[in-house]
C-alpha cells in the first residue's frame, strides 16, 4: 500500500503504512501515537517521553455509484494482471467467487 499522512492532534504528521489490503470500515492500530496513558505520577504531564496509548485510524472507503465509460477502461487496464479473489458468503457455501478464468480445469476421467 502506499503510504500515507496524517496529522495528529499534538500536530505531529506521522507516516502510515498498511500491511494489509484495506477494506471499508477497516481499523488500524498504531502503537505509541494515542493519547497520553497518565499514571498517578503528578508530574506525568510535564515529562516529555509520556507513554501513549494505541491510534486506531478508522477508514471510510466510499465507492463510485457510477463510472464513466473511460475510467471503466482506465480501471481494467491498471487491474487487468490482478487475480481477484473472494471468498465464499455465509449465504454461498458451495461455490466459490473466484473468477473461472483464475480456476484450473478439472481433467474428466475416462
Amino acid at each position: 500500500m502506499t503510504p500515507f499522512e496524517l496529522e495528529t492532534l499534538d500536530h505531529r504528521v506521522i507516516t502510515v503504512t498498511a500491511d494489509q489490503t484495506i477494506t471499508p470500515k477497516y481499523k488500524l492500530p498504531i502503537a505509541q501515537e494515542g493519547m497520553p496513558i497518565l499514571k498517578q505520577d503528578p508530574l506525568a504531564t510535564l515529562k516529555k517521553d509520556k507513554e501513549k496509548g494505541t491510534l486506531w485510524v478508522l477508514f471510510d472507503i466510499q465507492f463510485p455509484t457510477y463510472l464513466s465509460e473511460d475510467k471503466k477502461q482506465k480501471l481494467k487496464a491498471i487491474l487487468k494482471d490482478c487475480l481477484l479473489y473472494t471468498s465464499p458468503s455465509p449465504r454461498d457455501r458451495t461455490r466459490s467467487r473466484m473468477p473461472s478464468s483464475a480456476c484450473k480445469k478439472k481433467k474428466k476421467k475416462k
